[in-house]
This record gives structure tokens, C-alpha cells and sequence, in this order.
């Protein structure tokens, strides 16, 4: 990584191991839950996915980060940006953008990030959400440790997104 790259991205020590997979992971029916609290910019605290498939699941934490896009326009909302811990053996984190305002945005990487991402790109489409019951039954059955701590008001603002996930190691 150049030292240009290095400085436009800043250093936001995200762990960089090597990604394992030398090819595309696909799982079509990914469930995502944004917890609260909610900041004052509209941006969920934290994230949580579980990705199924046929031969395995992969479970994703994501958090808030403070992170100012290097190429921003003033123009536009800022995204909310999560790091997102990619789990098992590869031990990787990648930055991920989401727009903010829109329960039903997905996230994304972007290639204002690439020099963080160390060649994965990741995408998150929702292809339905609901923001009741569902959304708490799923936090109930995958992270009640998490449940457990929000407050009742907290417990409302839940919103559960339902799509395709999609991580492309960049040579692909």
C-alpha cells in the first residue's frame, strides 16, 4: 500500500489479515438487525448478520466508527460508516458505508476505502425489512446478550433487513 493510499484513508487500525476465500461468497438469504441506540445523526450503534447457506453460516458483528469519507461532498448526508468483524479464521474487518435516514439501506464498501479494505468488497442489498416483532425475535434467537441490555425503548427502534450478501475478494 502506498503511503498516499495510507494517508487519504487514514489510520483507523482495522485488523488486515489476509481473506481466505479465493472466490466470490454468496448467500442469498442474509438477515441483518441495526441496534440502537440511534445518535442524533440517525445512525444505528451497531449491526449484527447471519449469513446461511448450505455448508455453513458466517455471523458478522458490525460497529459504529467515526470515519469522514476522504472524498466527501458537503452536498450530501454522510453515510454511516461500521466496521465490520468478518469472524472465523481469517480474522479481517473491513469498512462498510450505509446510508443514513433509510431503515431499509444495506451497506457497501466503497473505493474510497480500498487501501482499508485490502481487497474485499462487500455488499449487503436488503430485499425486504420490517422494524417490529420480527426484528426482536431475531435478536431474542441469535445475540439475547445484546437484547438483554437495551433499554424497552431501544427494543423498538430494532429493524431487521433481509437480502443478499455478497463478499468478493478484489481479484475475482
Amino acid at each position: 500500500m502506498c503511503q498516499s493510499e495510507f494517508e487519504k484513508c487514514g489510520n483507523l487500525n482495522l485488523r488486515s489479515v489476509p481473506f481466505s476465500a479465493n472466490e466470490q461468497i454468496i448467500h442469498e438469504k442474509t438477515k441483518v438487525i441495526f441496534i440502537p441506540p440511534i445518535d442524533d445523526k440517525d445512525r444505528f450503534a451497531k449491526l449484527h448478520c447471519i449469513a446461511e447457506s448450505s455448508d455453513k453460516i458466517i455471523e458478522i458483528n458490525g460497529k459504529l466508527i467515526e470515519y469522514t469519507d476522504p472524498e466527501k461532498n458537503d452536498c450530501m448526508i454522510p453515510d454511516a460508516f461500521y466496521e465490520l468483524d468478518l469472524g472465523g479464521d481469517s480474522k479481517q474487518t473491513i469498512l462498510v458505508r450505509r446510508n443514513v435516514g433509510n431503515d431499509a439501506a444495506g451497506f457497501y464498501t466503497h473505493p474510497n476505502e480500498d487501501c482499508l479494505n485490502l481487497g474485499l468488497t462487500c455488499e449487503f442489498e436488503t430485499h425486504y425489512f420490517t422494524p417490529d416483532q420480527s426484528a426482536r425475535n431475531h435478536a431474542q434467537e441469535y445475540i439475547p446478550q445484546v437484547l438483554a441490555d437495551l433499554s424497552e425503548e431501544d427494543k423498538q427502534e430494532m429493524v431487521l433487513c433481509v437480502g443478499e450478501l455478497v463478499i468478493t475478494p478484489r481479484s475475482i
